[in-house]
């Protein structure tokens, strides 16, 4: 343990290395440190201002006098143990000769022994069983039977080596063989034969060791040549993995391959070599014009660059007509021909009918064609109904096309008072100019001393005293 004023290195109750303030240790143990170094030499610093360089310096170096001191600990732990397991295996073999009392002839010999103590056994020859003293027993005789039989009574050990594995025998000794006998090995020290054709079970009574190795039996003559029929052969040899069979190709130069034709399996034994050609077999004649489509008898081919003489019209192509035509030409058309424009002069015509009609004429119309405007010039549109109505004429309404007003024609069916609330059922749209009848509801009757004034606007009211006043003063409820 290194220490000064205020700090101090020492070692945990956890086995670390630990270098923290003197107040800061309570019971062997550090609440805060600066440095610690674990036991699995791990190292954890927390406040590097506080470590003197120098105290760093010697603190490395008890660090690794530790280790030493560890390792050394160590060994002496491993020896230590060593130790103590030969004193275990001595004290158990001088415990049991301890508590061995001797082999007996009768069994009322053991019962007689003094100063038995518990653990102590002892045989008998009289029933070959071993006895054990138990204080505890609830017999009477506390030399109780273990169950187990005196084995150097029935079988002692054998001194012998044990023989070697051979020819199966149940054996005649009466001794036995120690739980760690080993019988000498039984290999054989001669080579291993070559296989046969037929194997052989063996006679020997030797055994092989696992790494052992056949001669390789491979045959040192050259492959034959495969045949027609082929053999799976007589010989006892293998084949090594990189043989060859000789090349069984034609060596005949005069022999060589026949021009394609009519197809031929052939008769040979022989293979063609990867890089053979086959004589061109190909037509010295200019190909014939395409027309008649015919399979054709000639055996020899064209040559893949063969180009047939050009088999085209020199017609102009016909207008496309109602019922199409196969044609009958045995030429072609060029591939930029164009057939006749095959277009109407007249102006479309308006439609006739709300269906439609598909029409009889064999001319196309141009994409740029134009119907007549299929407008009404002659009809207003009617007024809305009350149902509204779908209409059978074939015209179109223009885009500027107005209804006429469907207001109510008779001026004099005014708009009803607000009094019973109603949807109505006129068939007519209200003016939005339109002003209801005015309805006003008096609580108790009304005594006029005069009549109606006459010439007095709408608006105005008549008073009691003749004279009027503006709607506008008056607020009804």
């Amino acid at each position: 343990m290194l220490s000064n004023d205020e700090y101090q290195l020492f070692i945990d109750v956890d086995g670390a290395l630990v270098y923290t303030a003197n107040n800061l240790i309570v019971d062997g143990m550090a609440s805060d440190f600066a440095l610690k170094i674990e036991p699995n030499g791990l190292l954890t610093i927390k406040n590097l201002k506080v470590i003197n360089f120098d105290f760093v310096n010697q603190i490395v170096q008890l660090d690794n006098e530790m280790n030493q001191l560890q390792a050394s600990v160590g060994s002496f732990e491993g020896d230590i143990s060593d130790l103590q397991q030969d004193v275990v295996v001595n004290q158990q073999e001088l415990t049991r000769q301890q508590h061995f009392r001797g082999y007996f002839l009768t069994i009322q010999e053991i019962y007689d022994l003094p100063n038995a103590a518990d653990g102590d056994y002892a045989y008998s020859a009289e029933d070959l069983q071993e006895y054990i003293y138990d204080s505890q027993s609830p017999q009477s005789i506390k030399w109780v039977q273990s169950g187990h039989t005196v084995l150097d009574q029935l079988a002692p050990t054998s001194d012998s080596l044990p023989l070697v594995d051979g020819t199966a025998t149940a054996g005649i000794s009466n001794e036995y063989s120690r739980g760690d006998h080993k019988h000498p090995i039984n290999v054989s020290t001669t080579l291993p034969e070559k296989d046969s054709s037929t194997g052989n079970v063996g006679t020997q009574t030797t055994l092989a060791r696992s790494d052992h190795q056949h001669p390789l039996q491979f045959s040192s003559n050259i492959p034959v040549t495969d045949s027609t029929t082929g053999s799976y052969g007589s010989s006892t040899d293998y084949a090594l993995s990189n043989h060859s069979h000789p090349i069984n190709v034609e060596t005949n130069a005069g022999n060589i391959p026949k021009p394609d034709g009519q197809g031929d399996n052939g008769t040979s034994t022989h293979y063609a070599r990867n890089d053979h050609i086959h004589p061109l077999s190909v037509s010295v004649l200019d190909p014939l014009p395409d027309g008649e489509a015919t399979a054709g008898v000639a055996n020899t081919y064209a040559r893949s660059d063969h180009i047939h003489p050009i088999n085209v019209s020199s017609d102009v192509p016909i207008k496309d007509t109602v019922n199409e035509a196969v044609g009958i030409n045995t030429t072609f058309s060029r591939s930029d021909h164009s057939h006749p424009l095959n277009v109407t002069t007249a102006i479309p015509v308006k439609s006739s009918s709300t269906v439609g009609i598909a029409g009889t004429q064999v001319t196309y119309a141009r994409i740029d064609h134009q119907h007549p405007l299929q407008i009404s010039t002659a009809a207003i549109p009617v007024a809305n109904t009350g149902s509204g109505l779908v209409g059978n004429s074939i015209y179109y309404a223009t885009a500027a096309h107005a209804h006429p007003l469907n207001v109510q024609p008779n001026n004099n069916i005014l708009p009803k008072p607000n009094l019973n609330p109603s949807n109505g059922t006129s068939q007519y749209y209200a003016r939005n100019d339109q002003v209801h009848l005015l309805t006003v509801t008096f609580p108790a009757n009304l005594t006029a001393p005069g009549y109606v004034r006459s010439g007095v606007l709408d608006l105005q009211v008549l008073l009691s005293d003749g004279t009027s006043k503006p709607l506008s003063d008056f607020m009804l409820v």
